[in-house]
């Protein structure tokens, strides 16, 4: 199951990288400081083991020195007093071949007087050599270094001869070290050997040990990665214990909690959209940055740009009227509900639009929610009510003033005039049938608009022969302009109609292409058929119709030339009467005219009406 969304995805994104990170990298974080400690180690161990064994060496060298020198002293002294150089070089010689180490004797002034390894024309003054100095200050004088007549590295321990306080010479005992140095390096080897099988075993420890732990990590990367895209039924179970179990365990809580919380929002979310898609009012939410956060379909119809578009943009990218800009922007400033009207599409439009601040748990301002509705076809509606009751009103006024006028002319005596009398008594009977003709057809709009399945019958019938009756009915009338009817349409012309009411509509017709057209005029009726239904046409040659006037022509006592249509006898109710009668079909009425050539009014009906139950839900009408 996917349910993503960006914050759980980056929370659940970022776990997993950073396990994957963890997996990549334990390792190097158990391998190498294994291997590092162990060569430090071995480092320390060696040179510390070094440094010991060259101690005790040296220890041990410098105490059989100095027994050697002990020994050889008193035979050395017989030879210095008196002073017999040659007996005494002879003796160094042959005490170094015996005793197999080196013995110089060295006089206070620094000259060396015997030596067993080296000729004394040779040898430089040894005054500076620090076991000499050493020893003729009455102490046993002990050195190592380099030494360049014997060309290796030798150790030195000097004691003085006669008088402590006082050394007449001093004899010096030497040993040369590379014994010492090869033994060291010996050792050097032995412990790099058993350190590296120590390493190489560990180095082996470390891996088996790293990918003991890297399976289970492994595992948590692979749910973590489920986790990631969405998968968060998914279980993590790892039978090592300690922190790896209890981060498994916590893992697993958190994935089912994050699956509670996402399926929570994910509803909500959803219950949210739902909402206000199907709300009819346009809603826009931004914040306080002007960006939309929230666009419904509605406001997507009325702005001309889909939600998934329009969100994230700054509202001014939308909403092109400065009006509206204004209002969001005090919406922003100023907490309290405010509510105007705004008209956009220049004057096409016309909008409620209420307004008010956005605020988080804590109070705090984060946007603003701007509810629009459209109230241009109420704003419609009221214009045509208002011009409805004016019009029906001067429609009522007209005949009921000339009523009360004849009648009161009657009371002041003309009624005893029996020539006068009977004249405006044909007048008051005409005005009263006047009254009751636009009675009869505001009756008849209020039935149609009201319950249109009570006062309709659909049932098969010859469209011909209505159109034949309708003719028939204002033939007389017809006759009386001098204007000749045409019948333009088929025998075998039929549909499912509501007989009266069709023939109704199309007396109507005809009744206003007569009264419009100049004697000697024709007026063609016509019908035909094809895929989309019937259409039935009324076609004049009278003045036409003014274009800006096309729009109203059905409205309720919507007249063109007002004194004309009164001259004529018309109630402005005929045309409303046949889109109306239209409507109740399913069907619509439209009219084409050009001024001074005439007009064609066509009413359109469909070939299959649904059933009242379906559609028996009247339109708002005009």
């Amino acid at each position: 199951m996917h349910r993503n969304r960006p914050g759980d995805r980056i929370s659940v994104q970022r776990i997993r990288r950073i396990v994957l990170a963890a997996q990549r990298k334990l390792i190097w974080h158990i391998f190498l400081p294994v291997i590092g400690t162990i060569l430090i180690s071995l480092f320390v161990v060696s040179w510390q083991a070094a440094r010991t064994v060259r101690q005790v060496y040296m220890d041990r060298q410098i105490e059989d020195l100095e027994t050697r020198t002990f020994l050889v002293r008193e035979i050395v002294g017989g030879y210095l007093s008196p002073l017999r150089p040659e007996r005494l070089d002879s003796l160094c010689v042959a005490l170094g071949s015996t005793l197999d180490c080196r013995f110089t004797v060295v006089l206070e002034s620094g000259r060396v007087i015997g030596d067993s390894h080296e000729s004394v024309e040779n040898m430089d003054i040894h005054r500076d050599r620090p076991e000499i100095q050493t020893a003729f200050e009455g102490r046993r004088g002990i050195s190592s270094r380099y030494s360049h007549t014997l060309n290796t590295e030798m150790l030195y321990v000097a004691v003085p001869t006669g008088d402590p306080a006082a050394p007449t010479a001093v004899i010096r005992t030497a040993v040369p070290l590379h014994g010492l140095n090869r033994s060291i390096r010996a050792l050097h080897r032995r412990i790099a050997i058993t350190g590296g099988l120590i390493a190489l075993l560990s180095g082996l420890f470390a891996l088996c040990l790293t990918g003991w732990i890297n399976k289970p990590i492994a595992r948590i990367a692979r749910v973590v990665e489920e986790f990631g895209k969405g998968n968060l039924d998914h279980r993590l179970y790892i039978r090592n214990p300690g922190e790896l179990n209890r981060l498994a365990v916590a893992l697993n809580t958190m994935a089912g909690e994050l699956d509670r919380r996402i399926r929570t929002i994910t509803r909500q979310h959803n219950e949210i959209r739902a909402i206000l898609a199907s709300m009819s009012e346009a809603i826009v939410a931004v914040d306080r940055s002007e960006r939309i956060i929230r666009f419904n379909q509605a406001a997507a119809g009325l702005f001309g740009m889909q939600p998934d578009k329009a969100e994230g943009r700054n509202i001014r990218e939308v909403v092109r009227n400065t009006e509206l800009i204004a209002f969001i922007r005090k919406t922003l400033e100023h907490p309290e509900p405010r509510e105007t009207e705004i008209t956009l599409s220049e004057g096409h439009c016309s909008l409620r639009v209420h307004g008010t601040a956005l605020q988080d748990s804590d109070g705090g301002k984060i946007g603003a929610l701007l509810v629009m509705h459209d109230i241009t076809r109420i704003k419609h509606l009221e214009r045509i009510r208002r011009d409805f009751v004016a019009n029906v009103s001067h429609e009522l006024k007209t005949p009921v003033t000339s009523i009360k006028g004849f009648v009161e002319t009657l009371r002041e005596g003309a009624i005893q005039d029996p020539d006068h009398a009977g004249r405006f008594l044909d007048i008051l009977a005409k005005q009263a049938d006047r009254l009751g003709v636009i009675i009869d057809d505001l009756l008849k709009l209020s039935r149609l608009e009201k319950d249109p399945s009570a006062h309709a019958e659909i049932v098969q019938s010859s469209i011909s022969g209505i159109l034949h009756e309708a003719v028939l009915v204002c033939r007389d009338a017809a006759e009386k302009k001098q204007l000749e009817i045409e019948k333009d349409f088929g025998e075998e012309l039929d549909g499912m109609v509501d007989p009266r009411l069709i023939q109704e509509a199309v007396v109507n017709l005809i009744d206003n292409a007569v009264k419009y057209s100049e004697p000697g005029n024709r007026i063609r009726v016509s019908a035909s058929e094809d895929a989309e239904g019937i259409h039935i046409r009324v076609r004049d040659r009278g003045i036409g119709i003014p274009e800006k006037h096309i729009g109203r022509i059905f409205e309720r006592f919507y007249r063109v030339d007002m004194a004309r249509s009164r001259e004529l006898g018309g109630t402005g109710l005929g045309l409303s009467i046949v889109k109306h009668i239209a409507e109740v079909h399913h069907g619509s009425v439209s009219v084409e005219s050009v001024l001074g050539e005439g007009s064609t009014f066509s009413l359109h009906l469909p070939k299959k009406i649904p059933d009242f139950s379906e559609r028996n839900h009247p339109r708002e009408t005009e």
